[in-house]
């Protein structure tokens, strides 16, 4: 249950800091931002091959903009905070791009899973009496899922730690709160994600 802690220790964290930030004590938020979730977002940014030295100028644009936007407050300040962060990756990779002339979409945006959203994952598809070789068994097919197809893994990483359709859509770009037309298409991710998943863990039932 170590990865659900972690999620829900995100979640507090970035409840504390929009706490402060409300109460006008952006600075004392900031402080909190960079030493409970700094690793984080950090490692997120790296993962998506993000050099350190621009990762780290990313970081400090998440935090000014969880600071100094205005903060819709039927999100949740955790998926409001992996919006931003979402939103400043894909505006650095268009600039990016645009300056190589490759004209790259940001939802072409590589996705790597690291090996805490493998065990989120295979927690879903596993019991509590599960047996080693049925976890190794689950693990593996995960990352044959991210390998193969990384945004849809993602998505079910998103909805496996406990996001909503309507978080999921906010967390890819919809305005909060997003429309009936918005939590559908964020509920078909979910599907598609799920049916690609189905076939990579079928085996580990046999």
């Amino acid at each position: 249950m170590a990865q659900f802690q972690t999620i829900d220790h995100d979640a507090q964290a970035a409840r504390q800091a929009m706490d402060w930030v409300l109460q006008g004590e952006r600075e004392r938020a900031a402080v909190h931002l960079h030493r409970t979730l700094g690793s984080r977002v950090l490692g997120y940014l790296r993962r998506h091959r993000v050099p350190d030295q621009d990762a780290e100028e990313l970081v400090t644009d998440i935090w000014m903009k969880f600071l100094c936007s205005r903060y819709e407050e039927q999100v949740r300040p955790v998926v409001w905070l992996w919006m931003i962060a979402r939103s400043v990756l894909i505006d650095w990779v268009r600039a990016r791009t645009s300056q190589k002339r490759a004209g790259a979409d940001g939802d072409a945006l590589e996705i790597e899973l690291d090996a805490q959203t493998l065990e989120t994952i295979a927690h879903a598809a596993e019991t509590a009496d599960a047996p080693a070789w049925l976890r190794l068994c689950i693990e593996r097919a995960a990352r044959q899922l991210e390998l193969d197809d990384p945004n849809r893994a993602h998505v079910l990483w998103l909805w496996y730690s406990g996001q909503s359709a309507a978080e999921i859509a906010v967390v890819f770009g919809a305005k909060p709160p997003p429309n009936a037309k918005q939590e559908a298409a964020a509920r078909n991710r979910v599907l598609e994600a799920v049916r690609k998943a189905r076939a990579y863990f079928q085996h580990c039932k046999d």
